[in-house]
């Protein structure tokens, strides 16, 4: 959304595991976890689909490495299926 929208500043880094331990997961209940998981993803689709080729073009910088709109769009793409694997590998989900 940054860099879809002309950031400039290189987005930070950030730990992913900081992330998850402070989203407090086994505090929430299976059904919660799966419509805020289905909210975010049918928003992160509408979104997606407003973006022009011009925008998908744009370059920012991601942890100082430059990167285009369209590349995230399809890492966060990608992304979605290596955690669909992980929860049917280690949780027998999906």
């Amino acid at each position: 959304m940054c860099i879809a929208r002309g950031e400039k500043q290189s987005l930070p880094p950030f730990d992913e595991n900081d992330y998850a331990n402070a989203a407090q997961f086994s505090s929430q209940n299976f059904e919660s976890l799966l419509e805020q998981y289905r909210l975010v993803r049918e928003g992160s689709i509408a979104l997606f689909s407003t973006f022009s080729d011009e925008i998908a073009s744009q370059i920012g910088f991601a942890n100082n490495n430059p990167v285009s709109v369209r590349a995230l769009v399809t890492m966060i793409a990608g992304h979605e299926l290596h955690h669909l694997k992980v929860l049917k590998e280690k949780y027998n989900i999906g």
